[in-house]
């Protein structure tokens, strides 16, 4: 299955409305979608060390929030997720 295939499956939820929530970033990740790997519809599962996701995950939040903090979006009414 394709990339984009993919994407278009998960997107659209086929095979499957049940979701799990990726604690660092807070993705919501469906938990099985008709005609996908389910290995990959996880990022964390793609790696091959999972401890190295999560050290990435962590600066990528650390990330999003400085840019989140930097441009003041909460004074604009715009409530931070992670």
């Amino acid at each position: 299955v394709g990339s984009l295939s993919i994407i278009r499956k998960v997107s659209t939820r086929q095979g499957g409305t049940h979701l799990q929530i990726q604690q660092q970033l807070g993705l919501r990740i469906p938990r099985a979608v008709t005609g996908v790997e389910p290995t990959v519809l996880n990022p964390r599962n793609t790696w091959d060390k999972a401890e190295e996701y999560d050290v990435a995950a962590a600066k990528l939040r650390a990330l999003f929030q400085d840019t989140f903090a930097e441009k003041g979006y909460e004074t604009l009414g715009i409530s931070a997720r992670m």
